[in-house]
């Protein structure tokens, strides 16, 4: 039996964590995504506005 989920979580927004999470949001999941470092956590960021914007 599947499982269906409405909310995962991805930890890191580094090139594999900003591909994972656009690829959940646009498919209607909703993420939450945890970041150490400020300046990875603003390029995931910067990402995904750029890839969602299209």
């Amino acid at each position: 039996m599947a499982r269906e989920f409405r909310t995962v979580g991805v930890v890191g927004l580094g090139t594999m964590g900003a591909g994972i999470v656009e690829v959940f949001a646009r498919n209607g999941i909703a993420v939450h995504a945890v970041e150490i470092s400020d300046t990875a956590l603003e390029r995931g960021r910067a990402t995904l506005t750029g890839s969602t914007d299209r």
